[in-house]
Protein backbone atom coordinates (compact mmCIF):
# COMPACT_ATOMS: atom_id res chain seq x y z
CA UNK A 1 0.00 0.00 0.00
CA UNK A 2 1.35 3.40 -1.00
CA UNK A 3 1.19 6.24 1.55
CA UNK A 4 1.46 10.01 1.17
CA UNK A 5 2.39 12.38 3.95
CA UNK A 6 0.29 15.46 4.52
CA UNK A 7 0.81 17.88 7.40
CA UNK A 8 -2.23 19.15 9.23
CA UNK A 9 -2.63 22.06 11.61
CA UNK A 10 -4.67 20.06 14.05
CA UNK A 11 -5.86 23.10 15.97
CA UNK A 12 -8.18 23.79 13.03
CA UNK A 13 -9.80 20.35 13.03
CA UNK A 14 -12.68 19.46 15.35
CA UNK A 15 -12.12 16.49 17.66
CA UNK A 16 -14.86 14.47 15.97
CA UNK A 17 -13.17 14.81 12.58
CA UNK A 18 -9.80 13.75 14.03
CA UNK A 19 -11.42 10.76 15.72
CA UNK A 20 -13.13 9.67 12.49
CA UNK A 21 -9.96 10.15 10.47
CA UNK A 22 -7.80 8.33 13.00
CA UNK A 23 -10.21 5.38 13.12
CA UNK A 24 -10.35 5.24 9.33
CA UNK A 25 -6.58 5.18 9.04
CA UNK A 26 -5.77 2.85 11.91
CA UNK A 27 -8.87 0.64 12.09
CA UNK A 28 -8.32 0.69 15.87
CA UNK A 29 -10.22 2.13 18.75
CA UNK A 30 -9.26 5.72 19.29
CA UNK A 31 -8.27 6.77 22.78
CA UNK A 32 -8.28 10.25 24.30
CA UNK A 33 -4.55 10.05 25.11
CA UNK A 34 -3.79 9.89 21.40
CA UNK A 35 -6.04 12.89 20.76
CA UNK A 36 -4.22 14.82 23.50
CA UNK A 37 -0.88 13.96 21.92
CA UNK A 38 -2.09 15.06 18.48
CA UNK A 39 -3.45 18.29 19.95
CA UNK A 40 -0.17 19.03 21.73
CA UNK A 41 1.72 18.89 18.45
CA UNK A 42 0.58 21.85 16.38
CA UNK A 43 1.62 20.30 13.09
CA UNK A 44 0.61 16.67 12.77
CA UNK A 45 2.27 14.56 10.07
CA UNK A 46 -0.39 12.25 8.71
CA UNK A 47 0.41 9.28 6.48
CA UNK A 48 -2.64 8.60 4.36
CA UNK A 49 -3.15 5.70 1.93
CA UNK A 50 -3.05 7.15 -1.57
CA UNK A 51 -6.38 5.48 -2.35
CA UNK A 52 -8.05 7.53 0.40
CA UNK A 53 -6.72 10.93 -0.72
CA UNK A 54 -9.29 11.60 -3.49
CA UNK A 55 -12.18 11.07 -1.05
CA UNK A 56 -10.52 13.35 1.51
CA UNK A 57 -9.85 15.97 -1.18
CA UNK A 58 -13.51 15.94 -2.14
CA UNK A 59 -15.28 15.46 1.19
CA UNK A 60 -12.71 16.01 3.92
CA UNK A 61 -12.66 18.74 6.52
CA UNK A 62 -11.40 22.13 5.32
CA UNK A 63 -8.03 21.78 7.09
CA UNK A 64 -7.50 18.39 5.43
CA UNK A 65 -8.41 19.68 1.96
CA UNK A 66 -6.11 22.67 2.45
CA UNK A 67 -3.25 20.40 3.59
CA UNK A 68 -3.68 18.24 0.50
CA UNK A 69 -3.73 21.35 -1.72
CA UNK A 70 -0.44 22.52 -0.17
CA UNK A 71 1.18 19.08 -0.15
CA UNK A 72 4.40 18.39 -2.04
CA UNK A 73 2.74 15.08 -2.96
CA UNK A 74 -0.10 16.76 -4.85
CA UNK A 75 -0.90 14.98 -8.11
CA UNK A 76 -3.04 15.85 -11.12
CA UNK A 77 -6.10 13.94 -9.91
CA UNK A 78 -6.10 15.62 -6.51
CA UNK A 79 -5.40 19.05 -7.98
CA UNK A 80 -8.30 18.72 -10.41
CA UNK A 81 -10.64 17.73 -7.57
CA UNK A 82 -9.48 20.58 -5.35
CA UNK A 83 -9.65 23.16 -8.14
CA UNK A 84 -13.46 22.86 -7.92
CA UNK A 85 -13.48 23.53 -4.15
CA UNK A 86 -15.58 26.36 -2.74
CA UNK A 87 -13.21 27.46 0.02
CA UNK A 88 -10.75 30.27 -0.68
CA UNK A 89 -8.09 28.76 1.65
CA UNK A 90 -7.99 25.57 -0.43
CA UNK A 91 -7.96 27.53 -3.70
CA UNK A 92 -5.18 29.84 -2.49
CA UNK A 93 -3.05 26.88 -1.34
CA UNK A 94 -3.53 25.21 -4.69
CA UNK A 95 -2.65 28.40 -6.59
CA UNK A 96 0.81 28.61 -4.98
CA UNK A 97 1.68 24.91 -4.93
CA UNK A 98 4.38 24.36 -7.60
CA UNK A 99 3.00 20.83 -8.15
CA UNK A 100 -0.37 22.13 -9.37
CA UNK A 101 -0.64 21.19 -13.06
CA UNK A 102 -1.80 23.60 -15.77
CA UNK A 103 -5.13 21.77 -16.19
CA UNK A 104 -6.00 22.46 -12.53
CA UNK A 105 -4.84 26.08 -12.84
CA UNK A 106 -7.19 26.53 -15.80
CA UNK A 107 -10.06 25.14 -13.70
CA UNK A 108 -9.09 27.46 -10.85
CA UNK A 109 -9.35 30.52 -13.09
CA UNK A 110 -12.91 29.52 -13.98
CA UNK A 111 -13.90 28.75 -10.37
CA UNK A 112 -16.63 31.23 -9.36
CA UNK A 113 -15.54 30.99 -5.71
CA UNK A 114 -12.32 32.88 -6.39
CA UNK A 115 -13.31 36.35 -5.35
CA UNK A 116 -9.95 37.83 -4.38
CA UNK A 117 -7.46 39.08 -6.91
CA UNK A 118 -4.47 37.77 -4.94
CA UNK A 119 -5.35 34.17 -5.85
CA UNK A 120 -5.65 35.12 -9.53
CA UNK A 121 -2.29 36.90 -9.39
CA UNK A 122 -0.75 33.80 -7.78
CA UNK A 123 -2.11 31.65 -10.61
CA UNK A 124 -0.70 34.08 -13.20
CA UNK A 125 2.72 33.86 -11.52
CA UNK A 126 2.59 30.07 -11.24
CA UNK A 127 5.41 28.26 -13.09
CA UNK A 128 2.90 26.12 -15.03
CA UNK A 129 0.77 29.05 -16.21
CA UNK A 130 1.08 29.77 -19.91
CA UNK A 131 0.29 32.94 -21.89
CA UNK A 132 -3.24 31.79 -22.71
CA UNK A 133 -4.01 31.24 -19.06
CA UNK A 134 -2.44 34.58 -18.09
CA UNK A 135 -4.49 36.41 -20.73
CA UNK A 136 -7.66 34.82 -19.34
CA UNK A 137 -6.68 35.97 -15.85
CA UNK A 138 -5.86 39.51 -16.98
CA UNK A 139 -9.20 39.74 -18.80
CA UNK A 140 -10.96 38.66 -15.60
CA UNK A 141 -9.02 41.23 -13.57
CA UNK A 142 -9.83 44.13 -15.92
CA UNK A 143 -12.70 46.21 -14.64
CA UNK A 144 -15.91 45.82 -16.59
CA UNK A 145 -16.85 48.98 -18.53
Amino acid sequence: MSLSKISLWTALIPDTVLVDLWQTLTHNLFDRDTLSQIRSDSLWPLFVPDALLPALAQHGHLAIREAIAASPHLNKTLANILSQDADHHVLAALSINPRTPRSALAQLVENPHITDNSTLHAIAAHPHANDTLRNTIYARLRPQT
